[in-house]
């Protein structure tokens, strides 16, 4: 079955945006970014991981009009598995946080604090 990240109004399947080529080509243009501050790997990794619960049955059939999925919470939570395997704790939290807000922005981590659900509460 091919996975998809993007459908496209009015045109069939065949035609939509793959979800491995969004992600390695996010991930590229990510990269770009980061070096301006020295982060390549980091900004890479977020590219590659942003969309990763586009990867779910539920969300393909949103993009056939299904009903709404979250798809940005399974990428922040392998991003916190992955990097805590790789003994960069301190890293972990801040590119889930990264990961889990490229929709609906930043949340400050402080439960009862922000006008939405702290990644915690998610």
């Amino acid at each position: 079955m091919p996975f998809f990240a993007h459908s496209i109004p009015g045109q069939p399947p065949e035609s939509w945006h793959y979800l491995r080529a969004h992600l390695t080509d996010t991930a590229q243009t990510a990269k770009e970014f980061g070096s301006a501050f020295g982060s390549e790997a980091w900004a890479c990794l977020c590219g590659l991981l942003h969309d990763l619960g586009k990867y779910s049955l539920a969300f393909q059939k949103r993009l056939h009009g299904g009903k709404r999925v979250d798809h940005s919470l399974a990428g922040a939570l392998e991003a916190i598995s992955f990097v805590k395997s790789c003994s960069y704790e301190a890293f972990a939290n801040l590119l889930a946080h990264i990961i889990s807000g490229h929709h609906t922005g930043l949340v400050d981590g402080i439960p009862g604090e922000t006008d939405g659900l702290s990644l915690n509460e998610r």
